[in-house]
């Protein structure tokens, strides 16, 4: 009976484990979501490609450990976000 508590107990931790390297994953995409703004804002061109390069590492992750995916972001969502943003600030 005793190893049974023991492996729920490794599953439960390694869930927890999961779930806060996949919120550190988040906030990093939030980071470069971010950077990627305040390049649009001063009127750089924008390249997606770090931002979906994570969201797809992060997919991965999220796969394995049975967590939720994020979207691959478009030009159009990005600008249509970025001009949201705009009116909200």
């Amino acid at each position: 009976m005793n190893s049974v508590h023991l492996e729920i107990s490794k599953k439960v931790n390694e869930k927890v484990h999961a779930i806060e390297v996949y919120k550190q994953m988040d906030q990093q995409r939030e980071r470069i979501i971010d950077e990627l703004l305040t390049e649009y804002k001063i009127g750089k061109n924008v390249d997606l490609t770090k931002l979906n390069q994570w969201t797809n590492e992060m997919n991965r992750y999220a796969l394995k450990n049975q967590l939720p995916s994020r979207k691959e972001v478009t030009m159009e969502m990005f600008t249509a976000y970025a001009n949201k943003m705009k009116t909200h600030s």
